[in-house]
């Protein structure tokens, strides 16, 4: 992902002065500005929150302890992709890029373990 900013900022200064009988002198100074920013290799992240439950029954004078055993799983797929960049001219620049990454992560195989311990007074 990429981000561009382009700003153009133009100006005029206009000094006159003036006497009797009506002789005057002025100057005008025109100026201008271009300026331009590019960001590359920015992030774009997407996430999605996975949820998962589980029901357990404490009988009295119970503590129940549950433990959640999971699977992760990673992955790092690369990509290519075109690029069409227009310029400020007009023209019309086509790249052809192999620079992505697509990168996932993925939990499964959920497990729970449940122990229970009297509670003694």
């Amino acid at each position: 992902m990429w981000n561009s900013s382009v700003s153009m900022k133009l100006g005029v200064k206009t000094t006159i002065q003036t006497g009797i009988p009506f002789i005057f002198e002025g100057k005008v100074e025109i100026s201008a500005e271009f300026s331009g920013q590019y960001q590359w290799g920015e992030t774009k992240t997407t996430s999605k929150a996975v949820e998962t439950s589980y029901q357990v029954t404490v009988p009295p004078m119970t503590t129940v302890i549950v433990s959640l055993l999971a699977t992760k799983g990673t992955s790092d797929v690369p990509y290519s992709y075109t690029q069409r960049d227009t310029l400020i001219n007009g023209d019309t620049k086509t790249s052809q890029m192999d620079d992505g990454v697509y990168k996932g992560v993925n939990s499964y195989n959920f497990k729970y373990e449940t122990k229970s311990k009297p509670i003694t007074a």
